[in-house]
C-alpha cells in the first residue's frame, strides 16, 4: 500500500477529509523522527515500538574485491511488532 492509499483509507474510516488526514500523518512522521533523534522510543499498545538500535563497529569483506573494510559503529531506526499484532497478522 502506498502513502496516498493509506491516507484515503484512513480518512474514509475516520470520517475526516483527506487533507486533514495527510496533515496528521505528516505531523506523526515528524514526531517519530524527532523522538528517535533524541533517543526516545515510541510504543503503541497492541501494535509495536519504534526505537533506535546501535550496531557495533565491525570489519566486512567486499565480495567484489575481497578486501576487508572497516564499518564504523552506527545507529539505525527499527520497528518491532508487538506479539498481539504479530498474532493477528500471521495466519
Amino acid at each position: 500500500m502506498d502513502y496516498k492509499t493509506l491516507v484515503a483509507k484512513t480518512s474514509d474510516r475516520a470520517g475526516i477529509s483527506r487533507e486533514k488526514t495527510g496533515r496528521v500523518f505528516a505531523a506523526f512522521r515528524q514526531i517519530v523522527i524527532d523522538s528517535l533523534k533524541e533517543g526516545e522510543s515510541i510504543k503503541f499498545a497492541n501494535l509495536g515500538t519504534f526505537k533506535m538500535v546501535e550496531y557495533k563497529a565491525t570489519n566486512r569483506r567486499d565480495p567484489n574485491t575481497h578486501k576487508i573494510k572497516a564499518v564504523p559503529a552506527r545507529q539505525k531506526p527499527k520497528f518491532s511488532f508487538s506479539r498481539i499484532a504479530e498474532d493477528e497478522v500471521v495466519v
